[in-house]
């Protein structure tokens, strides 16, 4: 458990800007910001396993794949916290990556962008999202850029989340799911 620790200005040559964790990462507080990882992706944080997220904020990270702000491999859960400025320079998820479930409850994704699917998050498992925000986030590429502020693979169980001003180059310039939706 990390609590109310800041990493910043960080620079990783491959990957985790901010942090690499092979391990579950549990984050209370804390602050990840203008982080880069120069090849590879989580430009704030990169986890191979789980993140438990409370009131964590992300800002003005990069990563030259995906994840601006963060990437994990496992099931995510997001309780507050804000995701704004970041990049996804070449992949997907400017805020977010997420390559499991992704579960959110009031987390902010503000400004974000990524080169293809999911300015502001990106996700492979199902998603469930209640009292989220996601605004002026972008999925930049005209021929993939698909969800300006969310893309998943998977079922979407939305509840009291806004989508506002979000672009995608492609389609879905709010939201993109390849699953079920539930609204």
């Amino acid at each position: 458990v990390i609590s109310n620790t800041q990493f910043l200005s960080n620079t990783a040559g491959y990957a985790g800007g901010g942090a690499f964790v092979s391990g579950d990462v549990t984050l209370n507080g804390g602050l990840f910001q203008n982080n880069v990882a120069m090849t590879d992706n989580g430009g704030g944080l990169n986890t191979s396993n789980t993140l438990d997220l409370t009131g964590t904020l992300f800002l003005n990270n990069t990563a030259n794949g995906a994840g601006g702000g963060a990437v994990a491999y496992g099931a995510i859960m997001l309780n507050g916290g804000l995701f704004q400025n970041n990049v996804a320079a070449t992949a997907d998820g400017g805020g977010l990556n997420a390559n499991n479930t992704l579960d959110l409850t009031g987390t902010q994704f503000i400004s974000n962008t990524a080169a293809s699917n999911g300015g502001g998050a990106f996700a492979r498992g199902a998603v469930a999202l209640n009292g989220g925000l996601f605004q002026n986030n972008v999925a930049i590429s005209p021929t993939v850029g698909t969800g300006g502020g969310l893309f998943t693979y998977s079922a979407l169980d939305l509840t009291d989340t806004q989508f506002l001003s979000n672009t995608a180059g492609y389609a879905g310039g709010g939201a993109f799911s390849s699953g079920a939706v539930t609204l």
